[in-house]
């Protein structure tokens, strides 16, 4: 037995031997010289490399091969390759409208604009189609954000909106006025003297479990000084759907009930209850004395629209808490209606304009687009009355924009028309109106050279 134990013990020391040779390749390739010269004739795409391994001198850094950018969704591959005014009926639309917009470059996968930063700015087209200004965008870094919210001032002036960033007024030339730094939500508005109504997003201790991220109407004035604040929390605080909505969504126990269920995964610790799509600044005061100029009006993703009072520090009307509403991705007054801009189902087809009387708390009317129109703003959108009987409809994730008139037919139609990578680029604008236009159509007259008479 003494005997076997060399032999079996230069056989174990033999396996280690192929083992370690076999690891390092030495028997099996010949080698790691050899190795590499096999990869380096090898194509790509056999070595489970994207076919679009365009840029090694860049991904030599990484560790991964970057993958490849994926299609743009289903719904809006109708869309692709569109670009300017598609529609437009000359004895309906009017030719005086001018639409301010930005591009959202910095959302769904786009922070990589181009090399000429043509992203990194807002436009003003004309019915036409044709840009007739751009601003700079660039109040808070140089280049490659997004512009989530644009409105066009009383005084010609332009607001923007960078989440994450904060909020900015531009003047004509695109040099800043004024700006505040923050978590801005994407969207803002302006009343007609000029103050600005914004939504900061910001964490709200409750207990030691943590709490909520809550968002705050702030309200700012033409210069840039903040006037007023409204927690939106604080807003909803004696309505009991809120509170269970809270219990709900921490993971705690409703009140004077024990949670016996446990979750396998647990609830975040600072969960966004208030989740504000827009906002718009109410400017006609109720005939039934429920609301009053100047206050907001709240548009909340998940099915619910309500009127907030800054002054009395509470919601004073509210709808769609109780399930009447699902997905709602804009809010807008026009001829005594709250309009909303809903997606009714879980799996949404198309997007609908639904007119409530605030007072009956009733739908009067739906707005239903043709399969022709393919209206679907699935993760963002806006609406904007035009009057007493027109609507903007802006479908973001399309670069889209709509003018549809009280008898459902869509008078005009505009695409930014911007791809990166298969994907539309998002957009998020408005109709230029009221002041805001004299203001704009003033500074867009062309001006006389020296010693000669002022143009007509």
């Amino acid at each position: 037995m003494n005997t076997l134990k060399p032999v079996i013990g230069g056989a174990v020391a033999l396996v280690l031997l192929i083992i370690v040779l076999f690891w390092t390749g030495v028997i099996s390739t010949g080698g790691r010289e050899a190795d590499k010269a096999r990869s380096a004739k090898t194509p790509a795409v056999e070595r489970g490399q994207p076919k679009d391994w365009d840029a090694p001198a860049r991904n030599a850094k990484r560790k991964r091969p970057a993958r490849p950018q994926a299609a743009a969704p289903a719904y809006l591959q109708a869309h692709l390759g569109k670009q300017g005014v598609t529609r437009n009926i000359e004895d309906a639309a009017d030719p005086e409208l001018l639409l301010a917009y930005g591009l959202m470059s910095s959302v769904r996968g786009f922070a990589a604009a181009p090399k000429d930063n043509s992203w990194d700015e807002a436009r003003l087209v004309d019915a036409k189609g044709a840009v007739v200004h751009r601003w700079k965008v660039h109040p808070f870094v140089a280049e490659g954000r997004s512009v989530a919210a644009v409105r066009v001032l009383p005084n010609g002036n332009l607001l923007v909106v960078q989440p994450g960033l904060g909020l900015a007024v531009l003047a004509w030339d695109s040099s800043v006025v004024w700006k505040a730094e923050g978590d801005y939500r994407p969207d803002a508005a302006v009343d007609a003297s000029g103050r600005v109504y914004a939504l900061l997003a910001e964490r709200r201790e409750l207990d030691e479990r943590g709490g909520i991220t809550d968002q705050t109407l702030v309200v700012f004035s033409a210069d840039g000084k903040e006037e007023q604040r409204l927690a939106v929390a604080d807003a909803f605080a004696a309505e009991a759907e809120w509170q269970q909505r809270v219990h709900k969504l921490r993971g705690a126990p409703k009140p004077g009930k024990k949670n016996k269920k446990k979750r396998k995964k647990p609830r975040k610790k600072y969960p966004q209850v208030f989740d504000v799509a827009t906002v718009e600044v109410v400017s006609a005061p109720d005939p039934g004395g429920r609301w009053k100029a100047g206050d907001a009006l709240l548009a909340m993703r998940h099915g619910y629209v309500a009127i907030v009072s800054l002054e009395a520090k509470k919601s004073v009307w509210a709808w769609g808490m109780d399930g009447k509403l699902r997905d709602t991705r804009g809010a807008t007054m026009a001829g005594g209606q709250i309009v909303v801009l809903e997606n009714p189902e879980h799996q949404p087809a198309r997007t609908e304009l639904w007119g409530i009387d605030p007072a009956a708390g009733e739908v009067r009317w739906k707005y239903e687009p043709t399969p022709e129109d393919a209206l679907l703003a699935r993760s963002r959108g806006l609406v904007q009355a035009i009057g007493e009987d027109r609507l903007l409809i802006v479908q973001s994730d399309a670069g889209r924009f709509l003018e549809v008139d009280r008898e459902g037919r869509v008078v005009w139609e505009y695409f930014a028309g911007e791809e990166f990578r298969k994907q539309l680029v998002p957009v998020r604008g408005e109709r230029v109106l009221g002041p805001s236009l004299s203001a704009v159509r003033e500074k867009l007259k062309p001006v006389a050279a020296p010693g000669e008479p002022p143009p007509d």
